[in-house]
C-alpha cells in the first residue's frame, strides 16, 4: 500500500512523498507534544482507492512508541489492528534508528504490526512492515 512512493531500503531513503490534493490524496494529521508525541492521520489516495490511517500512537522522541492503525486498499482489504475485546496487538513506531524522527507536526518511522486482521473475519490475521511519513501535520 502505497500513498505516495515509500518504498525505503534504509531509514535514510525517505522515497518521494505526496502533498495533501496532489495525485488525488487527502491528507490529514496531527502530530502533538514535546517529549513524546501524539499521532493521528488519515490518508486516502484516489489514484488507487487506497488509505492508511493512524488512528492513535504516542511515539517518544528517539525511541519507540506504539499505536493503532487501520487500511483499505483493493489488494488487502479492511485490514486494522485488534481492537477493544479482541487481543490487543499494537503497532510499534520506531524512530530509534538513525535517519527516522518525531517531533511537532512530523514523522519518519518504520512500522511494525505484529497482527493485523479482517474486522469482518478476525480469524484472517497478518503481519505488517513499512514505513510512515509525514511532514507539515497540524501540531
Amino acid at each position: 500500500l502505497n500513498i505516495g512512493v515509500l518504498a525505503p531500503t534504509t531509514a535514510s531513503n525517505r522515497g518521494t512523498p505526496i502533498s495533501n490534493g496532489e495525485q488525488g490524496a487527502s491528507i490529514s494529521c496531527t502530530i502533538s507534544g514535546s517529549g513524546t508525541f501524539s499521532i493521528r492521520a488519515e490518508t486516502f489516495a484516489q489514484e488507487n482507492n487506497s488509505s492508511f490511517n493512524i488512528q492513535s500512537a504516542s511515539v517518544p522522541a528517539g525511541g519507540v512508541g506504539m499505536g493503532e492503525i487501520d487500511m483499505q486498499s483493493v489488494s488487502t482489504g479492511h485490514l486494522q489492528t485488534p481492537r477493544a475485546g479482541m487481543a490487543s496487538s499494537p503497532c510499534s513506531f520506531d524512530v530509534s534508528v538513525s535517519g527516522t524522527e518525531v517531533g511537532a507536526g512530523k514523522v519518519y518511522a518504520k512500522v511494525t504490526c505484529p497482527k493485523v486482521l479482517d474486522p469482518q473475519t478476525p480469524t484472517n490475521v497478518c503481519r505488517l512492515d513499512g514505513w510512515v511519513l509525514l511532514e507539515g501535520c497540524g501540531s
